[in-house]
């Protein structure tokens, strides 16, 4: 329920007055020009009581420090428990007495939530120090029952004032709220709106980039790059599919016949059948050479080692300059990913506005609500 459904109601006979969204903040200051005295007297009337309630509760604890325990029938064990209890319960009326002297408004709300803190504090004590001294401790009850009692009595008379001015009191910080959310949805549009001017740079960065590229593609010295690149990926196809050739013509269990009594040599040669590429790349097919030496194919497979040794030099010697058009497309990355990177900020931001937005309307609708309460319809 919202602070204002308590009073949701229609009030009866009050001639209602229609105003713009725009007028409220005039319309609020007359408001309270017109009740503030008014107010300033009920608040004087509950400063009284809570200034008479303060004088009782001292002349309460000092009662309570005068208690002649001597008078009282009961081991002096309980005795003891019981004065322990008090002079905490003192400690904390005293801290009671304080919060109501130190209030600089006296609204109900703040006074009632004095009294609970104190009672939190407190209640233990109460009950453990009543066992003995319920009558002592009974004065300072009666006169915050008595006090509460006052109030009541205050509030009923002043019912109207009373819901006037916390009504217009609440709709003035709830225009302030307004103006404050206002703001938040100007700076987040200003945000959206460089979001887009950012995009559009970027955008047309990226037609620029695009273009330079396929001018650079088009040039001489790219097709000269290109045919480099083709050449050097060529022969390092063409080495691989050599070595695959090279494992196809080696007879391994031929192999394993004659080094399996050898078992370092016979290690080697599981090695070549299960990662030929990755052992052969260790040592260039120097050991694959001596452990082919028996095979009736050896010339082959050495003419085979040395043409992929010839090609593996070479392909060794290749010296590939980067893409003439590496940069660019550098440049083209990093205005893709800024662009992804806006689009998810402006998402952040259209969720940020809809709800600043939404609270907005929420907002207003309780203004209306609690103004329509005073007789004032808001259009």
């Amino acid at each position: 329920m919202g602070f204002f459904d308590l009073f949701r109601k229609k009030p009866e006979e009050v001639e209602i007055k229609k105003v713009k969204f725009d007028e409220l903040p005039s319309l609020i200051e007359d408001k309270l020009k017109d009740i503030g005295g008014e107010n300033e007297k009920y608040m004087g009337s509950v400063k009284g009581l809570v200034n008479q309630l303060v004088m009782e509760i001292n002349e309460g604890v000092l009662g309570l420090k005068n208690i002649n325990w001597d008078r009282i029938k009961a081991e002096e064990r309980v005795k003891k428990i019981v004065q322990g209890n008090l002079r905490n319960y003192i400690s904390h009326l005293d801290g009671l007495r304080m919060d109501l002297e130190s209030l600089d408004v006296f609204e109900r709300k703040k006074i009632d939530s004095v009294f609970d803190n104190f009672d939190r504090r407190a209640r233990m004590s109460y009950e453990k120090s009543t066992f003995l001294i319920g009558k002592e401790i009974g004065v300072i009850s009666d006169s915050v029952v008595l006090f509460f009692k006052n109030l009541d009595k205050i509030e009923k008379d002043n019912k109207k004032l009373v819901e006037s001015f916390e009504v217009i009191s609440k709709v003035k910080e709830d225009i302030k709220e307004l103006d404050r959310k206002d703001g938040m949805i100007s700076n987040i549009n200003n945000g959206i709106k460089e979001i887009a001017k950012r995009k559009e740079e970027l955008k047309e960065g990226l037609i620029k980039f695009n273009k330079k590229i396929e001018d650079v593609k088009g040039s001489e010295l790219y097709r000269k790059w290109l045919a480099k690149n083709e050449e050097y990926n060529n022969s390092k196809n063409k080495l691989n599919s050599m070595l695959l050739s090279l494992r196809g013509i080696v007879d391994f269990k031929k192999m394993g016949k004659v080094w399996h009594e050898n078992k370092s040599e016979m290690e080697i040669v599981k090695n070549y059948r299960d990662d030929f590429r990755k052992e052969f790349s260790k040592d260039m097919g120097v050991v694959l050479r001596r452990l082919v030496n028996s095979l009736e194919n050896k010339d082959l497979i050495n003419e085979k080692i040395n043409e992929i040794l010839e090609l593996t030099e070479k392909v060794g010697n290749f010296r590939v300059e980067k893409s003439p058009v590496s940069d660019i497309e550098v440049n083209i990355s990093r205005a893709r990913n800024e662009i992804e990177g806006l689009n998810s900020e402006k998402e952040r931001d259209e969720k940020r506005k809809e709800k600043v937005s939404f609270e907005m309307e929420k907002i207003k609708k309780d203004i209306k609500n609690g103004l329509w309460i005073i007789g004032v319809e808001v259009s």
